[in-house]
């Protein structure tokens, strides 16, 4: 594997790391239950975000 395909897969992994930190925050957390709804929604949409990145750097590795 290339170094740039290397960092590609290290960026995947790192993502789908936090996204699950995340998502287990979310779904779990007093502290994000106590944080205002617009705190709550952008929270939400970071990790939608994050998992749309995600599904493109899972494209991409598997084009290699």
């Amino acid at each position: 594997m290339q170094p740039h395909q290397q960092r590609l897969v290290h960026e995947q992994t790192e993502l789908q790391d936090k996204s699950t930190k995340l998502a287990e925050f979310i779904k779990s957390s007093p502290i994000f239950a106590g944080l205002d709804g617009n705190q709550q929604g952008l929270l939400k949409a970071q990790l939608g975000a994050m998992q749309a990145y995600g599904e493109i750097l899972i494209l991409r590795i598997a084009a290699f």
